[in-house]
This record gives structure tokens, C-alpha cells and sequence, in this order.
């Protein structure tokens, strides 16, 4: 992966909280493609919506692509806590989400079929394909 510790990513789930120590090293990519660096406050947590809200939503959160950057002179800790829809639980926005102006964004899709096709998805140039956005279009 290069400078890269972990490739560019959307997390699975709903929703990511994590604890990380006083290093710099995770990045967020805004909309417009730029990577930021996301500097450690102490006591405090990092939350990121996961590509499952996303799907749920039906787009109207954004799941937060993410990297981890090696900056090389200390180790980096870091603890997530993921929160996650059972396995079997079908990944589907509600009625109330869609309409006209609004059409139904992403397929219906179970989310252990998901989070398979996820841990099975290999890097390409140090990014792993969104994968939430092969389900996009009906």
C-alpha cells in the first residue's frame, strides 16, 4: 500500500466510534475528493456513518471514506467500536425516504451478503471499491 497503513474505505456498518491516541495518521476524503487529516483532540471519540446508514438513508447521510496514513516515527493506536445491523437484517430505505424527488437510490440487499463482498474486496491503488455504490440504480 505504499505511505498507506489502511487503503481508502467506507466502513459496512451503520455507524464507527473510535478511540485514537495522540498520533496523526487517519485521513477523511471530502466530497470534492481532497483527502483531510483528522487531528486527535485528547478525551474525545471520532464518529463515522457507515455505508449501511448510507444505504438506509437512502443517501441522505454520507458514509465517510476514510485512509490511516503511516507517518513512521511512533506507533498508532487505535480502538474502534463498530456498530453494525444483525447479519441477516435487510438493508432497505423506507417508504418515507422515497418519492418522487427522492427515488429509491441503492437495492435492497442483506447485510451479510454485504459485509461478505466487503472482506472479499481487494485494494486497487490503495483503494477498496466502494462497494455501496455498485448497489446504486435499480
Amino acid at each position: 500500500i505504499g505511505d498507506e497503513a489502511l487503503a481508502s474505505h467506507a466502513d459496512p456498518g451503520c455507524l464507527t466510534i473510535l478511540y485514537n491516541d495522540e498520533m496523526e495518521g487517519l485521513e477523511i476524503r471530502s466530497k470534492q475528493g481532497k483527502w483531510f487529516n483528522v487531528r486527535p483532540a485528547p478525551d474525545s471519540f471520532i464518529v463515522n456513518l457507515g455505508d449501511s446508514m448510507k444505504a438506509w438513508s437512502n443517501g441522505r447521510y454520507r458514509s465517510a471514506d476514510h485512509r490511516v496514513v503511516y507517518r513512521g516515527w511512533m506507533n498508532r493506536i487505535s480502538l474502534p467500536f463498530f456498530i453494525t445491523p444483525p447479519l441477516d437484517a435487510q438493508i432497505w430505505a423506507p417508504q418515507e425516504l422515497v418519492d418522487e424527488n427522492n427515488p429509491r437510490r441503492y437495492k435492497s440487499f442483506m447485510f451479510s451478503q454485504f459485509l461478505n463482498g466487503f472482506k472479499n474486496t481487494e485494494a486497487i491503488n490503495g483503494e477498496l471499491p466502494n462497494a455501496i455504490e455498485l448497489l446504486e440504480g435499480m
